[in-house]
């Protein structure tokens, strides 16, 4: 058993935090991401970064207004990622918002 066990924690350079919500935000996550962020920031010296998904335009239709942003989440999540060494560097990302298992087995984000 002594051999499965890692015998020391991986070192990180840095911890970047990405803190995400929407725009229209009906579960009320701002207070709780700014207190999350004060915990990764001040207790751990994190580096924190927000980012809010932005509702789209209301005169779009849901389609049109959901692709834009979901594009705008996957530009954000691929800026956040290639911005910072991935075998130095330990990624988090938090979500605050509904979230379900679509059918074809892919993560679906709602507002």
């Amino acid at each position: 058993m002594k051999g499965n066990i890692p015998t020391r924690a991986p070192q990180y350079t840095d911890v970047h935090v990405l803190l995400i919500s929407w725009e229209a935000d009906d579960l009320d996550c701002n207070e709780e991401i700014s207190e999350l962020r004060d915990v990764f920031a001040k207790s751990y010296h994190f580096r924190t970064e927000r980012y809010i998904i932005p509702n789209g335009d209301v005169n779009d239709d849901s389609n049109a207004a959901s692709f834009k942003a979901f594009q705008a989440l996957s530009k954000e999540i691929t800026r956040f990622s290639s911005s910072h060494p991935l075998d130095t560097d330990l990624l988090i990302v938090y979500y605050g918002g509904h979230g379900a298992l679509h059918e074809s087995n892919r993560c679906f984000w709602a507002a």
